[in-house]
């Protein structure tokens, strides 16, 4: 092991430590995101310059076929370097600076991408009823779950690793759970581990549609969690796909909820899916949003 490994290695024990109290996604990512930059620098985090990160920001990154690194990717490097220089008890104002300049760069793109959407190529919401239907007829009773979830709690890709359980006693307080209840019969959805969760706290739904406490007990008789770990769809990557998998033509999640939001109706049912999701309204009119009628807008 050569002087400059045993640094990097120092530095990303240290900041495992500094992020201890993120979810377990979360960590997983900063410190994905802290090895890439290693990789891609070859230095310690807190020691890399403003000038060198615009200078990255201009090069070919990894196998993009000579496209730059996405905006929201460097926004997360960025982002990282500045908790290991807070960390450090290093200046790192400047580096806030230009992650809110990324960050507005970021917002514009998201914006003008949403416009220029062919909303006509997308699927309907009769299509994606039809879908998670079709997961219940086949009896594909772990996608049908997880589509569900996407349909009724509008949730990120990583929100659907949840693990199966019957009993208050398997609750750990730092995971994704459905619970079967008996009094009501019902499963109740308990997230800890989403990407707002220091925001907004742990979140708790009664489900109480009898197909899909159906569904669970049937996914329950096969393994206790919703995902394969027999296919390690688990790891890193993996839940992504197998819900882009699970999406009508393969649009995702996030589409799926810029789906709904174009069927709006009005403020409470906005803030209804701000607060099943967590996120605030204004993001999901501009982050998340095909239609910029000013009469949406004004709602807020």
């Amino acid at each position: 092991m050569t002087d400059t490994d045993m640094i990097l290695n120092t530095e990303m024990l240290a900041f495992s430590v500094y992020i201890a109290d993120k979810t377990s996604n979360t960590k997983k990512q900063y410190l994905s995101k802290l090895h890439e930059i290693h990789k891609q620098f070859n230095k310690p985090a807190r020691d890399i310059t403003i000038a060198e990160l615009r200078d990255f920001a201009q090069k070919p990154y990894k196998n993009t076929k000579g496209d730059k690194i996405n905006i929201n990717t460097l926004a997360t490097f960025v982002n990282v370097v500045i908790m290991i220089r807070n960390l450090a008890e290093l200046d790192a104002i400047d580096y806030a600076k230009y992650y809110e300049e990324i960050k507005q760069e970021s917002k514009q793109h998201l914006i003008q991408k949403n416009k220029d959407m062919d909303i006509s190529a997308l699927p309907t919401i009769a299509d994606i009823h039809a879908q998670e239907q079709l997961y219940l007829d086949t009896k594909a009773y772990d996608k049908f779950i997880a589509h569900y979830l996407l349909t009724h709690y509008f949730t990120r890709n990583e929100d659907v690793n949840v693990k199966l359980i019957t009993s208050k006693t398997e609750l750990d307080g730092s995971g994704n759970f459905l619970l079967l209840t008996k009094k009501p019969v019902a499963v109740e959805y308990i997230r800890n581990d989403y990407k707002t969760m220091a925001k907004y706290g742990t979140k708790r739904y009664t489900i109480t549609d009898k197909t899909f406490i159906k569904a669970f007990r049937e996914l329950y008789k096969l393994r206790p969690q919703l995902l394969d770990t027999v296919a390690d769809m688990t790891i890193d990557g993996k839940i992504g796909k197998f819900v882009r998998a699970l999406t009508v033509k393969n649009v995702g999640e996030a589409v799926y909820l810029k789906i709904k939001l174009l069927a709006l109706t009005d403020k409470t049912e906005l803030l209804e899916i701000g607060e099943r999701r967590g996120t605030d309204a204004s993001t999901l009119l501009t982050s998340y949003n095909y239609d910029f009628n000013i009469e949406k807008i004004v709602i807020i």
